[in-house]
């Protein structure tokens, strides 16, 4: 029999070509959190950030960065942008690593590497993610608002703030501190001090120039968009068709608040008296006069008559003279703001050439992220103020501290970038697709602001503020964008007026401040570039490799950097709570437990000789002796941890000054510790008044005559009262000399 034949199937009908949605959904996670993360690191101090306290984030940049690979791997190749001056941030990163890994106290100098990886990871993730004009709006005006909410918090902190904090605090330090989560005698707590007796604003920075430099960052933003929503009145320009298109009086009253809205942020920056940041805001009206002069002077002739013109002026006129002369009448500014600028300037000028100094000794590899201060007090000049964190100078900073090429790489990239954007021509398309919508980008910023009062000890109740000022500003600019708005030139006029203010102001290293240089920089060459076709690897085993080497330095860096320094941190703030308790052999047991879960951190230890200094000089017999003993193990210890910090020598000096009370062998012994002290910071005149007297205990006249006269000398260069020696220590050096 033949065989039965079979119909042939009907093939259906071809399916529509379907796009893998998988990569779309996993880049759009990691512009959620990527923008969580740059709403939230402004918003907790960011000057610590060589003790670890921003981690967090840099982990979490991370994971951004396993969205981002897990995305290629979805797709099957590598898409990414890429140009020459792209190269430039790795280069820096490299020099930065390196110079960790020769540094003298690792701690510190590990942790701020962390946190220049992450910065510069999002640098590189923000060029990636946000290639389209309706994302980098969606980040501008998450920061922009965010800009406009610390301002009125630091306005606030300026005329009303702080007066019952600072009554408490003076009656009961330890239980305000205790309140704010800040252990006393920390670093911490001598900022929150500082802040505390400050007349300028600070916001969520510890320092107002912090502040000063984030928010000039942002103002050239509020000042376009005014300027551009003005413009596109007069010329009757369309919103892009993703947008809301609000009626005419709907649209003056959005105009009138962000009116407002940026002179609020303007009248903030005057607040903090940074003299840097005045400098780089008039650079910045400058090149804005420069972009829009021309287009506005023909809107004001078509559209506005003169007494209109004249009356908004004299608004805006009274409004900011009015805010400043009620600073002036409740002395939150005075005219030292002008008399003593080249006071400030001369200090900067000494910081400055003691830098020049340090970077000479250390050309090519510097002194190592977060060991700058350590090194800069055997360069202090003897009339300088301060016993500074970094030298007031962005380019000096990096020079010092990762060497002469990573300064030559920073310098490169800054003058490239911002020259890329000045050449650049506005391209914005009419089709552009919003990727972060209104309801997502509320959720994100809520987001971010949430993560940083879970990272920060600020009150909730500040966080709840600041959250809803920062909605309705975001209600208000994103109510109505211009179109054309964020052109390449601005973020270039941006960048430029930050980066003058840093020159003189420095935080480059204060990823609080960092961050929005290096979100300016990476949006600005985005909107250069919108038309620009990714690169493409193809090949899955690139994608994979990509992703698995993603996982590894993620999972590496939770493993050994964040969970060592985030658990010995808080056993460390737990034993100090027990300390402050009494529970002397509970805090002991805390801080061991630090030591051990760090075992390249030196503080511990330091808490640790204090618990033992105690037991002994509550002692007496050979229980107090091992006391004694303990505590000089510790202390050494700590000195081999932190070889370029002064403390440990300093205390352990103090301890045998204690013990040469009752065995004066040990004169000998604190005279040679203060010796190492000198050697780190030789032109302080209570540590070589210290160093003298021990010396004139021990019995070495001759040595003990040449310090105390240098000392002498020293108290008599300095000018800040602070540095001197106090009346009774100059009166037994003279008489010592004499003697001698």
């Amino acid at each position: 029999m033949a065989a039965r034949q079979q119909k042939p199937r009907r093939n259906p009908d071809p399916a529509p070509h379907r796009v893998n949605q998988t990569p779309l959904q996993l880049e759009q996670a990691a512009r959620y959190l990527a923008l969580a993360l740059a709403v939230a690191r402004p918003m907790f101090p960011s000057e610590d950030a060589d003790s670890g306290s921003g981690l967090v984030v840099v982990g979490l940049w991370g994971l951004v960065a396993l969205l981002w690979s897990a995305a290629q791997v979805s797709r099957g190749e590598i898409r990414f942008v890429f140009r020459w001056l792209d190269v430039l941030p790795g280069a820096l990163l490299g020099f930065v690593l390196i110079s960790t890994f020769l540094a003298e106290t690792k701690r510190p100098a590990i942790n701020m590497a962390s946190e220049w990886t992450g910065l510069v990871l999002s640098f590189f993730l923000v060029r990636q993610l946000f290639r389209d004009m309706a994302s980098i709006r969606a980040v501008v005006i998450a920061m922009l608002s965010l800009a406009f909410a610390l301002a009125v918090y630091g306005e606030y902190q300026a005329f009303w703030g702080f007066y019952e904090l600072r009554n408490r605090f003076a009656s009961d330090s330890a239980k305000v501190l205790e309140e704010a989560g800040i252990a006393p005698g920390s670093p911490q707590a001598e900022l929150f001090k500082n802040r505390l007796n400050s007349h300028e604003p600070f916001a969520t920075f510890a320092l107002a120039n912090s502040l000063a430099g984030f928010l000039i960052a942002w103002i050239p933003i509020g000042l376009a968009w005014l300027i551009q929503n003005l413009l596109q009145s007069s010329t009757q320009q369309s919103p892009p068709k993703s947008l809301p298109r609000p009626g005419p009086r709907f649209r003056s009253v959005l105009l009138g608040i962000g009116v407002a809205e940026t002179l609020a942020i303007l009248i903030c920056l005057i607040l903090t008296q940074s003299r840097t940041a005045y400098i780089g805001l008039l650079v910045q009206f400058v090149l804005l006069a420069l972009i829009f002069g021309s287009q506005v002077v023909v809107h004001l002739r078509e559209r506005v008559s003169r007494p209109m013109l004249w009356g908004a002026i004299a608004v805006v006129a009274v409004v900011t003279v009015g805010v400043i002369g009620y600073a002036v009448r409740l002395e939150k500014m005075d005219i030292r703001l002008l008399t003593q600028a080249a006071r400030s300037f001369e200090f900067r000028w000494q910081y400055w050439q003691a830098t020049g100094n340090l970077i000479r000794d250390q050309i090519w590899l510097g002194t190592g992220p977060g060991n700058f201060r350590g090194h800069y007090l055997k360069y202090k000049i003897a009339e300088s103020s301060e016993e500074i964190i970094d030298p007031h100078n962005l380019l000096l900073e990096v020079t010092a501290t990762s060497g002469v090429i990573a300064g030559l790489a920073m310098f490169s990239m800054l003058v490239a970038s911002i020259f890329s954007m000045f050449r650049s021509k506005p391209i914005e398309r009419e089709d552009e697709t919003v990727i972060v919508d209104r309801f997502a980008l509320v959720m994100v910023g809520l987001g971010g602001i949430c993560l940083a009062a879970v990272l920060s000890s600020m009150s909730l109740l500040l966080y709840l503020g600041l959250a809803l000022v920062w909605m309705f500003a975001a209600a208000v600019f994103a109510g109505l964008v211009p179109k054309p708005w964020l052109t390449p030139r601005i973020f270039g006029c941006a960048a430029v007026g930050m980066v003058v203010h840093l020159m003189g102001a420095g935080g480059i290293g204060m990823p609080g401040v960092a961050q929005s240089l290096w979100l300016m920089l990476a949006l600005g060459l985005n909107a250069s570039e919108l038309d620009r076709t990714p690169r493409v690897i193809g090949g899955r085993i690139f994608s994979h490799g990509l992703m698995a080497g993603m996982a590894v330095s993620v999972i590496g860096f939770v493993v050994f950097i964040l969970r060592p320094v985030s658990g010995a941190g808080a056993a460390l703030e737990q034993g100090r709570q027990l300390m402050r308790s009494g529970d002397l052999a509970g805090a002991e047991a805390q801080l061991g437990c630090a030591a051990e879960i760090d075992s390249l951190w030196a503080e511990p230890w330091l808490e640790l000789a204090r618990i033992h200094y105690e037991h002994w000089r509550r002692g007496s017999g050979f229980a107090a002796e091992k006391y004694f003993g303990q505590a000089e193990r510790d202390l050494v210890h700590a000195g081999r941890l932190a070889p370029s910090e002064l403390e440990p020598d300093r205390f352990l000096a103090s301890l045998y000054e204690a013990r040469a009370g009752r065995d004066a062998s040990y004169w000998l012994k604190a005279s040679e510790a203060y010796r190492r002290c000198v050697m780190r910071y030789p032109t302080s005149a209570s540590l070589r008044a210290k160093f003298a007297e021990t010396l004139w205990e021990a019995g070495q006249t001759e040595p003990a005559a040449k310090e105390t006269r240098r000392a002498l000398e020293l108290d008599a260069q300095t000018p800040h009262l602070d540095k001197k020696l106090d009346a009774r220590n100059r009166e037994l050096l003279e008489r010592r000399l004499k003697g001698a």
